[in-house]
């Protein structure tokens, strides 16, 4: 941490976030820029992200656009190596995260998720072009940013492991409020987990959309995704898909905590027992329009069974819902029985 830089790494390799101290001034102050030849913006303009491309001059205008600090401005570097083999670069992860906020500007909207003011319209992301002579990071010559609502905490296990019951029931409802209203576009986020849930305000709120999903067969096909939900790995390995599966879940054992031990999750031992006799009886494209809005909840079931089980404030009356949230129908269904405290068999 350095003045309102923080520096992280994660799948995409290496990130920066600038302006993340509180009472920090302005956060893109804390970017070094030289030689920059132009730089290209993306604004949500009414109902859609609209590119610009202007001239150098823009850097300083954007620099001192905002002093609220109700924002943080994150900075893709260096893809990690698994990464670059792919040919994946910062650009691609910048896109990947604007064209995810194009399939839920309804709920970029309502939620005020992502960007700061811009004039009339909303900054959402931003790559500046650097001369010749301004090699960046990985020897290329632009460097990529995207906008973000600045939020106060991120979950972790300490944290939730130390909800009381009034906080759990709050942090449920949030996050199946906002699954509502992104399938009610037939979309998924497709990454829930700890690190992607935060402390906004007095809500809690889902964060990096880049993995999120038309929920239409022919587009998860094509466009690979990552969601915790055996489908996703039938459709992308086939019958290959179990030890797919298994490696994504020990993965998801430092990301959820829904483990009973290291190895072992009663939980994902059900979903996948439940999962094979439905593809042993349908094709995949007939299971995705049967459950498709239950998906992200596979993966939140996950993230309440490993605070369930390590919370003692948490009630044991949430037992069956949770077990039972991944072959629920869709959001609305499990908000409403969560609201009514219903532990019957689904």
């Amino acid at each position: 941490m350095d003045g309102g830089v923080v520096y992280g790494e994660g799948m995409k390799g290496k990130v920066i976030d600038y302006g993340t101290i509180t009472n920090d001034l302005d956060s893109l102050e804390h970017i070094e820029l030289h030689n920059v030849k132009e730089v290209k913006m993306y604004l949500l303009e009414q109902d859609d992200i609209i590119e610009y491309t202007k001239g150098p001059e823009l850097v300083d205008e954007l620099i001192h656009l905002d002093t609220s600090q109700t924002y943080v401005v994150k900075e893709f570097t260096i893809p990690n190596m698994a990464i670059r083999t792919f040919g994946h670069s910062k650009k691609t992860y910048m896109m990947r995260e604007i064209n995810g906020f194009r399939h839920i500007l309804p709920v970029v909207k309502k939620h005020k998720i992502v960007g700061m003011p811009y004039k009339k319209h909303t900054l959402i992301g931003f790559e500046i072009i650097m001369k010749n002579k301004g090699l960046v990071y990985d020897g290329t010559t632009s460097r990529c940013f995207i906008v973000n609502r600045k939020c106060s905490q991120t979950m972790s296990e300490t944290i939730v492991n130390q909800f009381t019951e009034k906080q759990f029931v709050q942090f449920v409802e949030d996050v199946l409020k906002t699954l509502i209203d992104i399938q009610k576009l037939d979309v998924a986020h497709g990454d829930i987990k700890l690190a992607n849930i935060m402390k906004c305000g007095n809500k809690f709120e889902l964060i990096d959309w880049e993995n999120n999903r038309l929920l239409e067969y022919s587009f998860l096909k094509k466009n690979k995704y990552i969601g915790l939900s055996p489908l996703y790995f039938k459709i992308n390995y086939g019958t290959a898909w179990y030890p797919a599966f298994k490696v994504a879940l020990i993965k998801y054992f430092q990301e959820t905590g829904g483990y009973d031990s290291y190895t072992h999750s009663q939980y994902a031992t059900t979903m996948i027992e439940e999962y094979t006799k439905w593809f042993d009886k349908y094709s995949d494209e007939e299971i995705v329009e049967q459950i498709k809005y239950s998906l992200d909840l596979c993966a939140f079931g996950m993230v309440l069974y490993g605070i369930m089980r390590r919370n003692p404030n948490i009630k044991k009356s949430h037992h069956t819902f949770i077990m039972n949230l991944y072959k629920m129908k869709d959001a609305a269904t499990a908000l409403k029985l969560f609201r009514n405290h219903k532990t019957r068999k689904i």
